[in-house]
């Protein structure tokens, strides 16, 4: 930390400061999405194994299908239009389900934003 972190592109991009973001991994590492499943839809950009890697990364957990969730409360449904019948069936059963933009957000931020419109809402 002996340097100032600063990427305007990054700050205008995320409307947040890099160093928070990165002092908020620091400090709690694996938090981000602990104790919530996530469920990748098929078509999400990046692709599902990258997207994968930093759900595990961010202590979240991976599921792979409606039918594995446990706790609707503490699930999320990352999905594209090209997945709008899944995306609705899960916003139904009560499931957050946000865009992979929303998911990659919260992961540059360090911040979860469940108050933001849920996939199904934005289109």
């Amino acid at each position: 930390m002996p340097f100032n972190l600063r990427d305007e592109d990054y700050e205008l991009k995320y409307k947040t400061k890099l160093k928070g973001a990165v002092i908020r991994a620091k400090t709690y590492p694996q938090a981000l999405l602990k104790g919530y499943d996530i469920h990748l839809a098929a078509h999400v950009h990046p692709p599902v194994g990258t997207l994968s890697a930093i759900v595990k990364s961010a202590g979240g957990n991976v599921i792979h299908g409606l039918d594995q969730v446990k706790d609707y409360s503490k699930t999320i449904f990352v999905a594209c239009e090209e997945d709008m019948d899944e995306a609705l069936s899960a916003v139904k059963k009560g499931i957050w389900t946000f865009s992979s933009d929303w998911f990659m957000s919260c992961i540059m931020k360090q911040e979860l934003d469940l108050g933001a419109p849920q996939f199904a809402e934005s289109l």
